[in-house]
This record gives structure tokens, sequence and C-alpha cells, in this order.
């Protein structure tokens, strides 16, 4: 049976509201990769958010952003992160649920491409990343032709930051114990957290800092809470500084932390998005 799906008219455009999960299929070592899309004006950007490290699709922020922009008669794309949220193999009762699990940050790249490639058919997309998400986004962006991606929004930024995180969120005795190659999850503040040898190996490679300016030319917007001791706002600074693109602003405020989750964070996300989606519009 096919789902059903609920509509409405907006200004003579009739925009799906269907929130369906839906799959792409890839490699049999790969689960399928699970997203949302809602269909709005085909003339229109399609936005595509980006979550975090050890987040999923269904973070409050994100549904909240797709309503912001369906609403103004955008696509709207949210999906899980290989490991993240629906993006795992099925576990057997009283098995480890990470074991299957990859861990390869190599991989999370390849995820936001493909769903690039095979969700968005136009040349005119608008990424947000969030925390990791804009690390992941920005790496893309590099891949991609430069009329690909019209803007980047990013929220609470962390660049190359599992080092630090790992020194952050784990002993003496479990940062051996990575090392060593044994996968460590230990309880944070936002939720489980893991550390793997695998995954920082694989990361390493991705670091985008240290390499002089950065390719990435879209207009950028950023936000982050002073308050922030998970991504440090010192990164946005050094995006800013970095990106070659010559339209990028940051947005500060004091106090806060990493989630950036209550109304006042979500009216910075609200401008930030707002002022790229009109920049895509004149473009």
């Amino acid at each position: 049976m096919l789902p059903r799906r609920r509509f409405m008219l907006i200004k003579n455009l009739t925009m799906s509201f269907d929130s369906e999960v839906r799959y792409l299929t890839r490699s049999p070592r790969l689960p399928p990769l699970p997203y949302i899309k809602v269909y709005g004006d085909q003339t229109k950007a399609t936005v595509i958010f980006v979550h975090g490290f050890c987040s999923d699709k269904d973070v409050d922020k994100a549904i909240r952003l797709q309503t912001l922009v369906t609403e103004k008669g955008y696509s709207f794309i949210r999906f899980d992160l290989t490991d993240h949220g629906e993006a795992v193999f099925p576990c057997k009762p009283g098995k480890d649920p990470h074991a299957r699990k990859l861990l390869d940050f190599k991989v999370w790249k390849e995820d936001l491409r493909l769903v690039i490639e095979k969700l968005t058919p136009t040349e005119n997309i608008i990424l947000i990343g969030d925390s990791m998400g804009v690390w992941l986004s920005i790496l893309n962006i590099i891949d991609l032709p430069d009329d690909k991606i019209k803007g980047l929004v990013g929220i609470s930024s962390a660049v190359d930051f599992f080092e630090r995180f790992n020194s952050s969120f784990f002993g003496a005795d479990e940062e051996k114990r990575i090392a060593q190659g044994e996968v460590v999850w230990v309880r944070g503040p936002y939720g489980d957290y893991v550390g793997a040898k695998q995954l920082t190996d694989t990361a390493i490679d991705f670091q985008i800092f240290g390499k002089g300016k950065i390719p990435v030319r879209c207009p950028c917007r950023f936000v982050h809470r002073l308050g922030d001791v998970v991504a440090l706002p010192e990164t946005a600074m050094l995006l800013a500084k970095k990106l070659e693109s010559k339209d990028v602003e940051i947005r500060f405020k004091k106090g806060g932390d990493h989630r950036m989750a209550n109304d006042d964070d979500f009216e910075l996300m609200v401008d930030a998005v707002q002022q790229i989606l009109q920049l895509a519009e004149k473009d």
C-alpha cells in the first residue's frame, strides 16, 4: 500500500507534508540510509539538514527547521548518518546493539554525498550543518562544483574535533583502551558517546584546519553559544577566517550550551537560515 500524504495549497503550490521514512539502499556492508523528504516548489532550493555526532535526523531543531523551511515552499531533507538513529543493522535480543557499527568517518562523509546525488536533482542546494554536520557539509562542498551548493548554515560548528573530544570525555584508562582498538561508550552530557581508534584514524585524512584556505565560496552563516564547551566558539571564528567565501557572518550569544535547544537559540538559527534562503533566491 502506498503511504498516505497530506497536502497544503500555498499560493498555487501543492506541497507534500509526507513525513514517511524512506530508505536509500547501498552496499550490503552498509545498512539502508533512512531519510525524510518533504517536497516543495521545485524551482526553489532544497534544504538538507545534516545532524551531528551521536545525534540523528529527529533532533528537535531539525523538525522545527523543517516546518520553517517547508512553510516557505522549499523542499527539505533530513537523514540519519550511518551508525546513527535508524541507520543501523537490526540487533538480535541480548546482543550488543553497537557491535555492527562501522564507525568510519569516510562513510559519514559519503552518506551526505549520496543524499545530495540521489535526492536533489537540481543544482540548488542549501546545507544546514549541526555540530559535526558542519564539518561533513564543508567536506562535501569542497568536492562539489561551486554552483551546486548555494549556502551553508552552521550550528555549533564542530570541526577536526576527535582528538580533543577523546581527551575531554574519556579518562586515561578509557583513552588507552581506545588506542588499543577497543570501542568505548560513555554517557555524556547529552547522551551516549563513542570513542574508537577506527573513527579517529579515518577522520584524520579529512581534517580541514592547518591546510591553508578552505575552498568554500558560497555564503555562510554561523551561530554559536559562547557557553559551548563541547565545540568551542573559536571554531566558528577560525572557519570564518579560513573559508574563501567573501560572505561569511557569525552570530554569537552569551551563555547557552552546545545543543542550542531553547527558543532564543532557534531564533538565531531562523535568522541565519532566512538570510541564506534570501540570497539563494537572488542567485
